[in-house]
């Protein structure tokens, strides 16, 4: 019986030992992503719109918005005119900061340039003569 019970004690401490070393790798993987360790910088932790570069100042009064072509989820398209230029405006609500901030980040992203991509062209707010804040995305516009 005293070599079962030597044997019992050590494989108790052996389970226990690798369970501590466990938790420990797994207290301390958590504590590194969470207070700073992650500090690559990638898409996730680089902040993509300060990255991209400097955006031509938009002069809203020369953006004229012409014929709404469509409306979605987060906002309404229209065609409009910027010093004469066609252009496209994705127009969203206050309510909608959030997906503006989204897109106008996509956009922004250095390099992001294709045939099959609206070209960008700026981003900016603006208060309605109703007195509500809304986000302007200004693109190429591409007829049909």
């Amino acid at each position: 019986p005293t070599g079962w019970l030597h044997r019992e004690m050590t494989i108790i401490i052996a389970l226990a030992s690798v369970s501590v070393l466990a938790v420990l790798i797994v207290v301390f993987f958590f504590g590194y992503r969470i207070f700073g360790g992650d500090r690559k910088q990638g898409l996730h932790s680089m902040n993509v719109l300060e990255a991209a570069t400097s955006e031509p100042s938009l002069d809203l009064d020369n953006l004229k918005l012409l014929e709404l072509i469509g409306r979605g989820r987060y906002g309404s398209v229209y065609k409009g005119s910027l010093e004469e230029r066609p252009v496209a405006v994705k127009v969203f609500s206050f309510n909608n900061r959030q997906n503006f901030v989204n897109e106008r980040s996509i956009y922004r992203t250095p390099l992001l340039e294709h045939d099959n991509i609206a070209h960008f062209i700026a981003a900016d707010e603006r208060v309605t003569s109703d007195g509500r804040l809304e986000y302007l995305l200004v693109m190429e516009y591409y007829a049909n």
